[in-house]
């Protein structure tokens, strides 16, 4: 089976916070106005940072997580996601050497840039260092022999005076390039709130803060040496595993008991959906907060509920009982006509199904 020729980098830092999204995103926009296509990836079953990647891409970015797959599994999910891509770009997971334990590289961004055969692209943060910072990178550098880190990244730098006398230090200390720096600048970096990262969707500003980046980029990164670094990785990947055989006679729940996605609700990792799930595009979107309704949880508010809206939510849904309480916690103007069959529903998930099972029939799935 003949091997890939797609370049691929891995972007990975020291620790969590030193600006790998910023960076992955910057290069992800700046590639995309020079006409290329760019295939994002993810370490791990993060679902926030995929959401800029997705929007600095064009294309959704995909996971790698060696630790809920297997190595055979990660390498088929990259071969699948970077079809029609020429190139590839992957964020690592907290620091480059992180992964499921202490005392192994399960699951970190080192392991997954060995089984892809990708160069490390590293950041460093070097707010406050100076000569120092050619310690640390040369730590990193000679901690696995079997990873090769082709370069260098310097964020949160004073000034490009600071970022170049750092950079002669690292680059007599490990061979290898600074090939960009990124200044201190809060308009560079990423919203972030209490569990990490605002998502891409909330806010208009992110388009204004790609361009940004991708000006940054443009001036301040040496982008022909790092796609020339990608380049090298290229007819290195293991070949795809055989695809397998499709299984037969297998019984799917229904498909409302998938993971649904709404505006404000968008937790699904791409990529983690089983060989034997029916794909996304099979599945059933369902939005979890009534379209025609306009409702508050002050007494006397007006609030329009369509019985199309109650009867949509899914049987058993865990937000089911949301708009139930919602409901209930308006008081409209008029009651709206609603069907026996939403009226069913109702009393299902205000617990009525506990007293009269027989309302809404029995919960057994249809295959049985």
């Amino acid at each position: 089976m003949p091997r890939p020729t797609i370049p691929t980098l891995v972007v990975a830092g020291t620790h969590s916070g030193v600006g790998k999204t910023t960076v992955v995103c910057g290069l992800l926009a700046a590639l995309r106005r020079r006409g290329l296509v760019v295939q994002p990836f993810k370490c791990g079953p993060d679902y926030l940072d995929p959401t800029h990647h997705t929007r600095a891409a064009g294309r959704a970015c995909r996971n790698l997580d060696s630790w809920m797959l297997s190595d055979e599994q990660v390498v088929a999910a990259f071969h699948r996601a970077y079809a029609g891509a020429d190139l590839a770009i992957v964020e690592g997971v907290m620091g480059l050497f992180d992964g499921s334990d202490y005392d192994g590289e399960r699951a970190s961004a080192a392991q997954i840039a060995k089984l892809l055969g990708a160069p490390v692209l590293l950041v460093l943060d070097i707010a406050g260092a100076a000569r120092s910072a050619a310690a640390t990178a040369l730590g990193f550098a000679q901690f696995d022999p079997a990873l090769h880190i082709g370069g260098f990244v310097l964020n949160r730098a004073g000034s490009e005076s600071h970022a170049c006398g750092c950079a002669g230090p690292i680059m007599h200390a490990t061979g290898q390039p600074m090939l960009g720096w990124l200044q201190k600048q809060d308009a560079l970096r990423a919203p972030e709130r209490h569990l990490g990262l605002v998502p891409a969707g909330e806010s208009l500003a992110e388009f204004h803060r790609l361009g940004l980046l991708a000006d940054t980029l443009e001036r301040q990164f040496d982008l022909e040496a790092i796609l020339k670094l990608a380049t090298r990785s290229a007819g290195s990947q293991p070949a795809p595993p055989p695809t397998p055989p499709p299984i037969r006679n297998l019984r799917f729940p229904p498909l409302s008991r998938f993971p649904f996605r709404a505006p404000s609700f968008e937790l699904p990792v791409p990529n983690f959906h089983p060989p034997f799930w029916p794909s996304p595009a099979t599945r059933r979107s369902v939005s979890t907060i009534p379209t025609t309704s306009t409702c508050s949880p002050t007494p006397g508010c007006r609030s329009r509920f369509s019985a199309r809206s109650v009867a949509r939510p899914l049987r058993r849904s865990p937000l089911a009982s949301i708009s139930v309480a919602a409901t209930r916690s308006c008081t409209p103007r008029r009651s709206p006509a609603i069907p026996p069959s939403a009226r069913r529903f109702m009393r299902y998930t205000a617990g009525a199904h506990r007293s009269s099972p027989s309302a809404v029939g029995s919960w057994r799935s249809p295959n049985r």
